[in-house]
């Protein structure tokens, strides 16, 4: 799944991205910039097991689609696509539309991911 994000990632001031299921499974994650230790010591599935947990945003995304969020010192994009969640962190300078426009790229590919159980993701089928 590392290649699908290649290009997002090699995107200069992208300081992380996380990739969820619909049902909060952490899928894929990576982060550049060493500030950001707290996210990728988090237990996720745990975290999501319990549906209270869910930040608001993330609940809120049942009817949007994309979202960008600025803070103070980084910003957020924020991706709902048919399995899943898309949260790319970012310095202020990268451009929301170019994350975006990656997004769109790698959307397809992450779509077609079908979740499989135990031992039958070594048996994939070509």
């Amino acid at each position: 799944m590392k290649d699908f994000f290649k290009d997002i990632l090699n995107i200069r001031e992208i300081q992380g991205v996380l990739f969820f299921s619909i049902e909060g499974e952490l899928l894929f994650k990576k982060f550049i910039s060493p500030l950001l230790d707290e996210f990728d010591d988090r237990d996720w599935p745990s975290f999501f097991k319990n549906a209270s947990n869910w930040p608001t945003i993330i609940r809120a995304f049942d009817k949007v689609y994309d979202a960008g969020l600025v803070f103070k010192k980084k910003k957020l994009y924020i991706k709902k696509i048919d399995n899943g969640y898309i949260i790319i962190i970012m310095g202020q300078s990268v451009p929301f539309m170019l994350v975006r426009l990656n997004c769109e790229l790698i959307i397809p590919s992450l779509n077609s991911i079908k979740k499989s159980k135990g031992f039958a993701r070594f048996f994939r089928r070509k």
